[in-house]
């Protein structure tokens, strides 16, 4: 049975539900025996082919024309349900003959980050400032989006491209992660270190936008670049848990300058626990702390500072350890609030992007004194 629905399969992806109809139509009369009657049902030889291969595996089966009419239709109606459910359309930068409707590079870019509503990855070799683009990644970082970026690290001739936009990305879009390829993951060889080559971006596993373009101006609105959009559909989902995969395997990884150095002999930091941290001890420098990502299902290791009472509080969006009765990590925003009596004023914090949004309370005569146990260094 297994090799006849494989074959009807094949067979309805390639025609339209129409032909498929009036086969199951025609099928539905015929015993098993009488398959070879609908041998040169279509008007083409390749689906003629597969057609053949079809009714040979029924005739071996046995089943009845009603069952195997419904085999037909049934297969039939959900492939053509996971059409309509996936879009696939062509996105272009340069010139525009204006004989093909073609969308352009940077609208796509900010209609999938506008349409993000949990998380956004996007991968780019380089990333020069585009204004429209980071106001729109800024937008969604104020909404509560976990946002992630994958860049290639190694600045080639002299130039600083890489070491500026992760300045950048920490003055201007504190909450977004910058993620990299470390040189210690890669097969280096006497033509030096492959590159992170990829472009794309996917919101929330449900739409991805995969281009030759680069987050450059000259990408955007001067060069020949082509790509597809992926509306619906397994692309975006797949996209999605490749690049969430590469996290918790280690090929990737939240930047820090030494991943940017070439390895040595050392075997660098310990990972601590999130839940072995303890609210008591002294920690001294940078942490590399691992926990679990509940909401995105992986493991993430980040270098954390811990905070001292002599610290300022971290800006609104930075990732942060809280600990309490159990850790908590997210992005934090907070929010004064009164009580509905009006007796009570107090601070209420919560925490985004990496697990179930958790709040809590802290009172308006403590919030002086208040800091989280630790920040991430960006």
């Amino acid at each position: 049975m297994d090799k006849l629905l494989e074959g009807i399969c094949r067979l309805v992806s390639n025609q339209h539900s129409n032909q498929i109809r009036a086969l199951t139509n025609k099928a539905r009369k015929l015993s098993p025996s009488e398959s070879g009657k609908l041998v040169g049902f279509f008007n083409t030889q390749p689906a003629n082919l597969v057609l053949l291969e079809v009714i040979e595996e029924w005739a071996r089966v046995g089943c009845g024309g009603d069952e195997f009419a419904g085999l037909l239709l049934g297969a039939s109606h959900g492939y053509m349900s996971e059409r309509r459910r996936e879009s696939i359309e062509l996105v272009w930068s340069g010139p525009d003959t204006h004989h093909v409707p073609v969308r352009r590079s940077e609208q796509v870019y900010i209609e999938i980050i506008d349409s993000a509503k949990e998380t956004l990855f996007i991968g780019s070799y380089v990333w020069v400032n585009i204004p429209n683009i980071e106001a729109a990644i800024k937008s969604a970082i104020t909404k509560g989006v976990d946002v992630r970026m994958l860049l290639e690290s190694t600045d080639k001739d002299g130039a600083t491209f890489f070491q500026d936009t992760v300045h950048r990305v920490a003055k201007e879009l504190v909450g977004a992660t910058v993620y990299v390829w470390p040189l210690d993951k890669r097969d280096s060889g006497a033509g030096g270190y492959p590159s992170m080559h990829a472009k794309c971006v996917v919101a929330d596993s449900k739409r991805a936008f995969l281009t030759s373009a680069n987050l450059t101006s000259a990408a955007m609105d001067k060069n020949i670049e082509t790509g597809v959009l992926a509306d619906g559909g397994n692309v975006p989902s797949m996209l999605s848990r490749q690049l969430l995969n590469m996290i918790t395997q280690g090929d990737i990884q939240a930047y820090s300058q030494s991943l940017y150095v070439p390895p040595t002999a050392d075997d660098g930091p310990k990972v601590i626990d999130i839940k072995e941290l303890d609210q008591n001890q002294k920690y001294s420098g940078s942490l590399l702390i691992g926990y679990r990502n509940e909401k995105l299902e992986v493991d993430e290791t980040r270098t954390f500072r811990v905070l001292t009472e002599n610290d300022e509080l971290p800006p609104k969006g930075a990732l942060v350890i809280i600990l309490g009765d159990e850790p908590l990590v997210g992005r934090y925003l907070w929010q004064k609030q009164q009580s509905m009596d009006g007796d009570r004023t107090y601070y209420s914090v919560t925490m985004r992007g990496q697990s179930s949004t958790n709040a809590i309370e802290v009172e308006e005569s403590d919030w002086p004194l208040f800091r989280p146990f630790a920040v991430e260094v960006s």
